[in-house]
């Protein structure tokens, strides 16, 4: 099982500049976790994965977001 962990800082600015195309070259990633995600937004990460997501309920927190495969 492989897992990766990341600290954003913003997910809208990681799609923006293709910071996702660098993971396709690690797949198979069975969970990938992000933190700081800084949106109340649903976005799709990456094709393929199931997106859990658990946005901030206050301004001052980030939220995170959970990929699986399964």
């Amino acid at each position: 099982m492989r897992i990766l962990s990341w600290n954003l800082n913003g997910i809208k600015s990681c799609i923006r500049r293709g910071d996702f195309q660098q993971l396709a070259a690690l797949e198979p990633l069975d969970i990938i976790c992000f933190q700081e995600t800084r949106t109340p937004e649903k976005l799709t990460a990456l094709n393929g994965y199931h997106h859990f997501w658990y946005p901030s309920e206050d301004k001052r927190s980030s939220g995170t977001l959970t990929l699986s495969l399964v």
